[in-house]
């Protein structure tokens, strides 16, 4: 459906498939590695995820960042490409951000266990 233009029911231009298709690097898949990342973070060293995990501030915060990038993703008051661009920056901000607090979390647990 992605390829089906809203208004003529016809299927999109060759420019419209690309420009899908560069800024692809910045849409679901980096949404959900954001939320499953911040899980992760708030889970922490316990063994069993539990459902106080979804509800930690942490998590909620990612959550809900990823759900507004998403929507003003889909939002059709503006279409222009500096609307993508900025989503897909800030979009990978998040995610090396996550990056960064996860290697920072294994440097520690390796100083903890002596290597």
């Amino acid at each position: 459906m992605y390829m089906i233009n809203d208004e003529t029911g016809q299927l999109d231009t060759i420019t419209q498939a690309l420009s899908r298709s560069l800024f692809s690097i910045s849409d679901h898949t980096e949404w959900c590695a954001i939320a499953a990342a911040a899980l992760v973070l708030v889970k922490g060293t316990n063994n069993r995820l539990e459902f106080d995990d979804f509800l930690k501030p942490t998590f909620l915060k990612f959550l809900f960042s990823v759900i507004v990038i998403h929507m003003l993703w889909d939002w059709n008051i503006y279409n222009g490409i500096l609307k993508y661009i900025v989503l897909v920056i800030i979009t990978w901000l998040f995610v090396f951000v996550l990056i960064h607090t996860g290697l920072r979390e294994i440097q520690e647990l390796r100083i903890e266990s002596g290597e």
